[in-house]
């Protein structure tokens, strides 16, 4: 079953990205314990990984989901026993658990950094107030315009940065989109070649059982033959009999 069922090839695909996914996490989560230390491009690449490959598992399991409720719709097309429905359920539920655990887990820890991030802002910006209140001297307000023009190419920068990831990851998306898309019209294509194989068997069991109900009714017609045939068979052997034991009894009585 396991040759022509979808559920398994797919299966295989969600436990090969639920280890990748948990490698990545573990470097995602040791670059972020590193914080300044760790590197920034490797950093945003794995942070990017982890979220499309989480994101690609959901629509797999969802993926899943449906070939589950079209199965449990037709259970004597499938041939499918309840046991082996509840055990891709359980397969289901258990691996959206671990994602979510790991989707958890990463927007918790973004949520943190992204708050560290605002309080350095923030600081920062509240120390350049305080030296441009606390002294009149040209030079330090020069410093302090130097400081917020900073600040804003520093913010500048990051919502470029933001952007750039976001058209990444919107094109890496409609890539992830598209290959489930096909896995989904593979699907159907299965599904049609299996009603096409089920309307032939039909039609040659239909066949068979017209050859058969014609080789009974032969079968009838040679045994009422092979009847008729035994019965003229003994017919001429009494008529025979009846003849020798005529002319026998002629002979005695002229013999007389």
């Amino acid at each position: 079953m396991s040759g022509q069922d979808p559920f398994y090839s797919v299966k295989d695909e969600v436990q090969n990205s639920m280890k990748t996914a948990l490698a990545l996490y573990e470097s995602w989560q040791r670059l972020l314990d590193a914080g300044s230390r760790a590197d920034a491009e490797e950093m945003q690449w794995t942070d990017n990984e982890l979220k499309n490959t989480l994101s690609s598992i959901e629509w797999d399991l969802q993926d899943l989901e449906e070939t589950i409720l079209i199965v449990e719709r037709n259970p004597d097309r499938f041939q499918l026993s309840q046991a082996e429905i509840s055990s891709r359920k359980d397969f289901v539920d258990e691996t959206r658990a671990k994602l979510k655990r790991l989707q958890d887990h990463q927007l918790d820890a973004r949520a943190q950094v992204q708050s560290s991030q605002r309080a350095a802002l923030m600081s920062v910006g509240g120390s350049a107030g305080g030296a441009r209140g606390g002294s009149g001297s040209s030079k330090y307000a020069r410093l302090d315009d130097a400081i917020a023009a900073d600040n804003n190419r520093f913010v500048g920068d990051q919502m470029a940065q933001r952007q750039e990831v976001m058209a990444q990851q919107d094109l890496e998306l409609g890539t992830v989109s598209d290959a489930v898309s096909r896995l989904k019209h593979m699907g159907e294509a299965i599904g049609d070649e299996l009603d096409a194989q089920a309307d032939i068997l039909l039609e040659f069991d239909a066949d068979v059982d017209r050859v058969g109900s014609r080789l009974a009714t032969t079968t009838a017609k040679l045994n009422k033959l092979l009847a008729s045939i035994k019965d003229k068979k003994s017919m001429c052997t009494i008529v025979f009999l009846i003849l020798t034991l005529t002319v026998l009894l002629v002979l005695i009585v002229t013999s007389k």
